[in-house]
């Protein structure tokens, strides 16, 4: 079994950090779990996102108008090797990639069918909410379906 080595964070002076994208608090043994937002990213319990949490335990924060990305579009990945500073205008076009590799929605009544490029069109067709919509699809909910005014409605991903 391999030992994760963790240095302490430089500004953040009461997290320790891995390079292969793990933090944890000083003097525990449990290794933290970010919270995954609707962007995908992963946030400490302070609010804070885990891979610039990574990145500058290990490098200098980034300069003014740059920002830490990701190189694959996989934003849960924060293994030091994975993360780099680009400008912000850079960065949007990383954001663009991951975006685009985002699953479709198609939801069904038993006699329509409607299909959506995101969760968040999805949910602005049908007024309810982006976790609604997740809940539904990730079959989170007791009941996959979704009683609305168009009836009752089954959220899948795309295929």
């Amino acid at each position: 079994m391999v030992s994760i080595k963790y240095k302490q964070h430089p500004i953040v002076s009461d997290f320790e950090c891995s390079s292969s994208g793990k933090y944890r608090r000083i003097g525990s043994s449990s290794v933290l779990v970010g919270k995954k937002r609707h962007t995908g990213f992963l946030y400490t319990s302070d609010g804070q996102l885990v891979h610039e949490l990574i990145y500058t335990c290990f490098e200098s924060p980034p300069k003014k108008g740059y920002k830490v990305c990701h190189h694959s579009t996989d934003v849960t990945d924060n293994r030091i090797e994975n993360l780099v500073v680009k400008k912000v205008r850079d960065a949007s076009e990383i954001r663009s990639t991951a975006c685009a590799n985002r699953k479709s929605i198609q939801v069904t009544n038993g006699s329509d069918i409607w299909r959506f490029k995101s969760k968040n069109s999805a949910s602005k067709y049908f007024n309810i909410s982006v976790s609604t919509v997740f809940a539904c699809v990730e079959r989170r909910r007791k009941d996959p379906c979704l009683n609305t005014e168009s009836g009752q409605l089954l959220f899948t991903y795309s295929e």
